[in-house]
């Protein structure tokens, strides 16, 4: 199983959140080949000294200026190696069967080009979670077809 993170990241992102995400991820039960990074303009020291303390295997990508998520997704998923790239956001806090199951299912199913999958929205520190709302989405191809016209 031969994947690869990948993480948009904006230089204004919240230092702490950023760190339980990572923690999130040096918990998953598969881990991926590597983190890639691919930083909307320049890492300020903070979040890169967060990201060099997560114990993971980085791979670093920073821009010469702001360019919005859509230019960094694309460098970042061209940085990729694996042929599958599992997206991470940075306030992503990810259950730890979360590689696993989205991995299997990809290699299950070659014909899957995008995979997704239900989110909890939650509030509050670690310490003290107040959920919010969980964020449902289509699961049949006509369904996600019909809500792909307003919402992707």
């Amino acid at each position: 199983m031969n994947f690869d993170w990948l993480l948009p990241l904006a230089p204004w992102e919240d230092p702490a959140v950023l760190k339980q995400t990572l923690h999130s991820l040096r918990q998953q039960t598969i881990q991926a080949r590597a983190l890639v990074v691919s930083v909307d303009g320049r890492l300020p020291p903070e979040l890169q000294l967060i990201l060099e303390d997560s114990g993971l295997r980085l791979e670093i990508h920073e821009a010469e200026h702001w360019q919005g998520t859509g230019p960094v997704l694309a460098r970042g998923l061209l940085a990729c190696q694996s042929d599958m790239v599992l997206r991470i956001d940075a306030d992503d806090t990810s259950l730890p069967e979360r590689s696993r199951w989205q991995i299997e299912q990809l290699m299950q199913d070659p014909s899957l080009a995008v995979l997704g999958g239900q989110l909890e929205e939650i509030s509050g520190s670690e310490e003290k979670i107040a959920k919010k709302s969980l964020r449902s989405v289509p699961f049949s191809p006509a369904a996600i077809r019909k809500r792909s016209q307003w919402q992707n």
